[in-house]
């Protein structure tokens, strides 16, 4: 891949990728996909994909011109994508295996440029558990 692909080339690599790595990914409109797991547990929420096909271009041509130094920038723009989407959606979120992603997004950023946005619930960090003992810290005196 030397120049970037088709838009609707990227969306299909992205949505490749979640499959080959277990995520089960079904269209439920134009550019938008629920994702399941075939584990239980694997998701606190469905979540949702957006890959609005000139978003997902955008994003990758930018990611593209900052890795000029490989020899397929755009190759290793697309490999950034599929990763980052991958891991926005499996990232552990509790220490139990479950993911709090709510929706993976590709789309415009405050500055006009495109990005990969997650909107994601994870909880909160459970109260420390003083456990049964008297605890002190005690410094020796100098």
């Amino acid at each position: 891949m030397t120049g970037v692909a088709a838009s609707d080339d990227l969306v299909d690599a992205i949505v490749g990728h979640l499959q080959r790595n277990g995520l089960v990914v079904e269209p439920t409109g134009t550019d938008t996909f629920r994702v399941r797991s075939a584990g239980p547990g694997a998701f606190a929420h469905e979540p949702e994909v957006r890959l609005p096909g000139r978003w997902v271009r955008a994003w990758v041509e930018e990611q593209a011109a900052s890795l000029r130094k490989y020899p397929d920038p755009a190759a290793e723009a697309l490999s950034l994508a599929r990763l980052n989407v991958l891991e926005a959606l499996t990232t552990d979120h509790d220490g139990r295996g479950t993911n709090h992603a709510r929706v993976v997004a590709f789309g415009r950023g405050r500055d006009g440029r495109a990005e990969l946005a997650v909107e994601q619930d994870p909880p909160g960090p459970e109260p420390l558990d003083p456990g049964d003992g008297p605890y002190e810290w005690r410094a020796e005196r100098p």
